[in-house]
């Protein structure tokens, strides 16, 4: 016996409008030390074939993040 009979269509429009609003306020903040950063930032690498399909024409200033944004693609 059922006491409540709830459409999948009827909870995804609760979950969107009542959970999804939690969920996106939720702000994580990760610090990380110093000394972790020293220890491992040569460490990382990746070796791919990759195609630049759009970028930037120059690099962002540091104010900004200094950062290349490029888009692409690898096989």
């Amino acid at each position: 016996m059922r006491l409540f009979a709830i459409s999948r269509q009827a909870l995804t429009v609760f979950a969107v409008f009542f959970l999804l609003p939690v969920v996106a306020q939720a702000q994580i903040e990760i610090t990380l030390k110093k000394s972790l950063i020293e220890r491992y930032k040569d460490r990382v690498t990746i070796d791919a074939d990759f195609v630049v399909d759009k970028a930037h024409k120059k690099l962002n200033p540091p104010s900004k993040d200094g950062d290349m944004h490029v888009a692409g693609r690898s096989p």
